[in-house]
């Protein structure tokens, strides 16, 4: 079932808030206009002289009101878009619940927008690739569903990539919700946006595989029992646009309450790379991220796979995201097996080598730096493929989906865990690794320590039996544990007078149990309830007692009528 108990009092503060504000009115300009017009980025002006057209993000002012109020939002975009000279603005992107939109933009167009106080910013857009089964043994994620029954099972989580190939067996049953914000390249007629996020690369689906396999052709992912939410903002080559990413995010936040996203995973990001934080340089990723940490959802990105030592790109450098490098899954001998990275892949891969490779070595291709979060394995990952088979790759992009399933797998364990808790308790399950490169020293991940950490132990349980017991007769007990977070599965196990044990695991606080005894006495039930760290006993006793029946007077009969003379 999809996690719609998660924390739901804020999405509905949120819409509450929203509603109110409708009928205050729309804002009015002032409260949205700054005191001068907007910072053009430099690289705008540059794209208007080599091309004479530019792709640019135009971010306005942050309304003084509260975040989800999106008729005043859209009645301000449309406002900053009357100001353009016809033909001079070629709009591509319009978000519901951030104040900006995307485009392309001639220089009269430029021209005309820097004379709107309401516009903040104009900014170039930034284009950006995908970061391209012995793992999940490797983190001990068969221990979780083996031991505590856990798949990621009522878990959503939503997949920004190429997409998914969704007649895959192991992923076809995954996916409940799909669309598509890919430039230019949305089935079924190359449009910019679409309900249908079938994957043309591959990227896609081996990430989506790493996270949620159901097992039948590919080796399990770490969570096959989570719902999907495929969203395709990377086109058939891999490559999408920041504002292509935006947007999707956007659309999870505007459709929240259907949704019901627990857990985002971005396996990409920007060429451009940026050292530390990078909010001021991406101000609409940003505010979406923040959207969706109001919402209790858990973001994971890919650092990258350009070697960098200090830097790495959006999201992966925005606040409110777990960015997550690469290690190798085994010891797998030297890496590449020949040459160097960038001779076997190309690109912007690094010029570098792993001569010796195992779990706890930090891959050479991995970003680095103070905004990496945690390291997961990502070298070399064989996952679903296009067309039903198999893929391996190799890159960040499959340690992010690594972290995300293990997520998944902690909110099923606790749903009431926030993303703060969800990242202190990834970063504390697993070694500190030192990458070699730099002197750092990051938190790697391990599955069964980080979901053994969300467990909430019984307390205490209680047993109602009937007030009454007679012999030969059949009689239902039950068992409730409490508190109400204990963690799921539990094991319980009755134990009555002249019965064998019987033992039930189940994932609800109250188990039954049915129990009948032939002669007269006192006779106990007793019940032990358990899970991973820990266990309650009680009791009850009573007496079979003799069977009575009750006696009615005898009344005589009325005498018959007599007939009339």
């Amino acid at each position: 079932m999809p996690s719609a108990n998660r924390r739901p009092y804020k999405l509905l503060l949120l819409i509450l808030a929203f509603v109110c504000l409708l009928g205050s009115g729309a804002a009015s300009r002032s409260s949205v206009r700054g005191a001068q017009g907007p910072a053009v980025d430099p690289q705008v002006r540059q794209a208007l002289q080599t091309a004479g057209v530019a792709r640019v993000n135009i971010l306005l002012h942050a309304l003084e009101e509260p975040v989800l109020h999106e008729a005043l939002i859209a009645r301000q975009q449309q406002a900053v878009l009357a100001t353009a000279p016809s033909g001079s603005f070629q709009l591509i992107r319009r978000y519901q619940t951030i104040p900006a939109l995307t485009g392309l933009l001639s220089a009269e167009g430029l021209a005309a927008l820097e004379k709107e106080p309401a516009i903040q910013a104009v900014q170039l857009d930034a284009g950006g690739r995908g970061h391209l089964a012995q793992s999940v043994s490797a983190l001990q994620a068969d221990e979780v569903w083996q031991e505590l029954g856990l798949s990621g099972a009522g878990v959503r989580v939503a997949v920004l990539d190429t997409g998914i190939d969704a007649s895959h067996p192991d992923l076809a049953g995954a996916i409940v919700a799909q669309h598509c914000f890919t430039d230019g390249d949305c089935a079924p007629h190359g449009d910019d946006e679409s309900n249908i996020a079938q994957d043309e690369h591959g990227h896609g689906t081996n990430v989506a595989g790493v996270l949620a396999s159901a097992g039948l052709v590919s080796s399990r992912g770490f969570a096959p029992g989570v719902e999907l939410v495929a969203l395709r903002v990377l086109n058939s080559s891999n490559w999408g646009w920041l504002s292509d990413w935006v947007a999707a995010l956007d659309w999870i936040v505007a459709n929240q309450q259907t949704l019901q996203v627990d857990v985002v995973n971005m396996s990409l990001g920007t060429l451009a790379l940026y050292e530390g934080n990078c909010d001021n340089v991406w101000p609409t990723m940003a505010q979406v991220l923040d959207r969706l940490a109001a919402l209790d959802v858990i973001v994971f990105a890919s650092s990258g796979n350009q070697g960098a030592l200090n830097a790495m790109g959006s999201p992966a450098c925005n606040s409110n995201v777990v960015a997550v490098g690469a290690t190798y899954d085994s010891n797998l001998g030297r890496q590449p097996f020949s040459g160097t990275y960038r001779s076997v892949f190309g690109g912007n891969w690094p010029d570098c080598n792993d001569a010796a490779t195992s779990l706890n070595v930090i891959t050479c291709f991995t970003n680095s730096g103070p905004m990496l979060d945690i390291v997961a394995p990502g070298a070399r990952i064989t996952a679903p493929g296009m067309g039903g088979g198999l893929s391996t790759y190799v890159g960040t992009s499959q340690a992010s989906p690594t972290a995300a399933g293990i997520a998944a797998l902690m909110l099923e364990a606790n749903n009431a865990l926030t993303p703060a808790q969800i990242e202190t308790m990834l970063k504390n399950s697993g070694a500190l690794l030192t990458d070699t490169r730099n002197g750092l020293r990051f938190p790697s991940i391990n599955a069964r320590r980080a979901v053994s950490a969300t467990l909430t132990a019984p307390q205490r349980v209680t047993v109602q039996a009937p007030p009454v017991v007679l012999p030969g007769l059949t009689y239902g007990f039950s068992a409730t544990v409490e508190p109400t977070a204990v963690t799921h599965p539990l094991t319980y196990t009755w134990q009555a007078t002249g019965h064998a044990p019987l033992s039930h695991v189940r994932s609800e606080a109250t188990d039954n149990a049915t129990f009948s005894w032939p002669a007269l006495g006192p006779q106990t039930v007793f019940v032990t309830v358990s899970n991973d760290l820990g266990q309650v006993q009680n009791e009850v006793t009573f007496e079979v007692i003799p069977g009575f029946s009750i006696v009615l007077p005898h009344v005589d009969a009325p005498p018959a009528p007599q007939p009339l003379p």
